[in-house]
């Protein structure tokens, strides 16, 4: 097992990539793909601060006016006891997990809960698939700061990039970002999280005093007015110029950077 991430994940700019393989005009962190090139979560950073992660789908992609939701409902781990202990300095773990195929939890993180202290989080840049007796060895971006034994817990969770959809939320899952285009489903794109954007935006989104949105279950932005069903409380960024009644509006994504 290689204790490297597979695929190019050290954060792009401008000049660097991504390029497009797709063999259509350059359109760089605008095509689509069937061939994944970056590990999931891959950062992309615009000449103007915005920012883009590279992203699969879990069903295909149709408006690129909406957001995008992680799909994952749960954990692929629940609380669970360590199969083997670890010391400090170590930066593998060694769980228990049947079904996992080899570096299928790249770019998701790992909670550990020692009896005696404080949770660690640690991102997941390996793994490998679980033996037949249902071993997985997980390796971790950073050490291990605590000595573990089989009597401490942990929670493993996918790449939340590694699955994202377009559909009604019924309020329960959180956005991403937008997607630069629309894709086919298991196709592999780039979504905006931080960066001017255009949201379908509901009556009164921009209104005087009312300059915040919030993304509804359908990934359009709404007003905090609203909030309740179908209006979740996740804030989608701020109105930079215009409103939903007159330009735009040209609208700040804040999800994340």
């Amino acid at each position: 097992m290689s204790t490297l991430l597979k695929y190019p994940h050290t954060p792009l700019k401008e000049f660097s990539g991504p390029q497009d393989f797709s063999g259509t005009n350059n359109l760089g962190i605008y095509a689509t793909e069937s061939t994944q090139r970056y590990d999931f979560g891959t950062r992309f950073l615009g000449w103007d601060g915005s920012v883009f992660k590279y992203s699969k789908t879990g069903a295909a992609i149709t408006n690129t006016q909406l957001a995008v939701h992680v799909t994952a409902t749960e954990a692929v781990a629940g609380i669970e006891t360590i199969a083997a202990a670890a010391s400090i300095g170590d930066t593998t773990l060694t769980i228990n997990e049947a079904g996992i195929t080899e570096n299928q939890l790249v770019g998701g993180y790992v909670v550990i809960f020692p009896a005696g202290g404080s949770a660690m989080v640690r991102s997941i840049v390996s793994n490998t698939a679980s033996t037949s007796a249902g071993v997985v060895i997980l390796t971790l971006d950073w050490p291990l700061d605590t000595v573990l034994t089989t009597s401490d817990n942990y929670e493993v969770y996918a790449s939340p990039f590694a699955s994202v959809s377009q559909a009604n939320t019924s309020g329960t899952l959180a956005f991403l970002g937008m997607p630069n285009v629309s894709a086919a489903s298991s196709a592999f794109l780039w979504i905006k999280t931080w960066g001017p954007i255009f949201i379908a935006p509901q009556s009164g989104v921009g209104a005087a005093y009312v300059k915040t949105g919030y993304f509804r279950h359908d990934g359009s932005i709404d007003v905090r007015a609203n909030i309740g069903d179908p209006v979740t409380d996740q804030i989608a960024g701020h109105c930079l110029v215009g409103s939903a009644s007159g330009d735009g509006p040209l609208f700040m994504l804040t999800v994340g950077i």
